[in-house]
C-alpha cells in the first residue's frame, strides 16, 4: 500500500491509502542480445505461467500483464550505416 493524494488534495494536501495493487509480480526475467527484439512473448512459453495465475477479478484486465523493456547496451555510432532497430 502507498499514500496516495486524495480527491481533495489540492484543498487540503491529506494523502489517503491506496487500494490494492491490480497485480502482483511473478518474476522478473533478463534476457540479452543484439537484436532488437519487438515481442519478447513470441518466444516465451506463456502457458506454463498461466497455470499458478490466477483469474483476474477485474473485468477487462488480463490475468498476466508483460512488460518488453530495451535498453541498449552501448552508444550508437555516428558514421554507423547497420541498423538494427
Amino acid at each position: 500500500m502507498f499514500a496516495v493524494r486524495g480527491k481533495n488534495y489540492m484543498e487540503d494536501r491529506k494523502k489517503c491509502t491506496s487500494a490494492e495493487g491490480l497485480y502482483q509480480a511473478a518474476g522478473v526475467d533478463y534476457y540479452r542480445t543484439y537484436a532488437r527484439v519487438s515481442n519478447i512473448c513470441d518466444f516465451l512459453d506463456l502457458e506454463s505461467v498461466l497455470d499458478g495465475v490466477p483469474v483476474s477479478s477485474c473485468p477487462g484486465v488480463p490475468s498476466l500483464l508483460v512488460f518488453n523493456v530495451q535498453i541498449p547496451s552501448a552508444a550508437p555510432s555516428l558514421a554507423s550505416t547497420k541498423y538494427v532497430g
